[in-house]
């Protein structure tokens, strides 16, 4: 769901809450929010947070948060934008997880490329 909250000198300010699910290395389901800018241009920039719940390389379930940040392109039928990633604040069989990536997207996919590493127990 997109609220905007407001416009100035032709920026679009929005927030829009999101779910989802991820497939590869990291498997499971997230459910955040992120806050856009779109600028007069159709370039934005973008930040959020959100909460995953699944497994990373197979190991036990739990949940991690990620904290992102993107830029691109809006289009009339979404957007294309790549960005930096950090997991991080494990619960569960995620528990001491720490990572980071990057993703890229567009209207019809989504890929992603991390390293992340557990701390001892």
């Amino acid at each position: 769901m997109v609220t905007v909250t407001r416009t100035a000198d032709g920026n679009t300010f929005y927030s829009q809450a999101f779910t989802g699910s991820i497939a590869g290395g990291i498997e499971g389901n997230i459910v955040g929010t992120r806050f856009v800018i779109v600028h007069p241009t159709g370039n934005f920039t973008a930040s959020g947070e959100s909460t995953f719940t699944g497994t990373v390389n197979g190991n036990e379930p739990g949940t991690a948060s990620f904290h992102f940040t993107s830029q691109g392109i809006q289009l009339p039928d979404g957007e294309i934008g790549r960005g930096p990633f950090e997991i991080g604040n494990g619960t569960g069989g995620l528990a001491g997880i720490h990572g980071e990536g990057t993703e890229q997207f567009s209207p019809s996919s989504f890929a992603y490329s991390v390293l992340v590493h557990f701390d001892p127990a």
